[in-house]
């Protein structure tokens, strides 16, 4: 089972990683009520296979994926 986070305050929106998903895992985030700015939020966690597209078009760098079964970054 792999966990998907967003560092927020390095997202810039930018919705590469939702092109790039197959799996449809991102959506576009609706506004924080403290950042004017939009980013990307994580719609179905349970439909990634870790195939680390999102990591590679990412050019903000904010996106981690772990393996929960074992504790290690992937």
């Amino acid at each position: 089972m792999t966990s998907i986070s967003i560092d927020k305050s390095k997202c810039e929106g930018c919705g590469a990683c939702i092109k790039t998903c197959p799996r449809k895992v991102f959506k576009d985030g609706a506004k924080a009520h403290d950042s004017p700015k939009r980013t990307v939020v994580v719609a179905d966690e349970n439909a990634c296979f870790a195939c680390m597209g999102c990591q590679a078009v990412c050019p903000a760098n904010c996106i981690t994926i772990s393996d929960l079964s074992n504790g290690r970054l992937i």
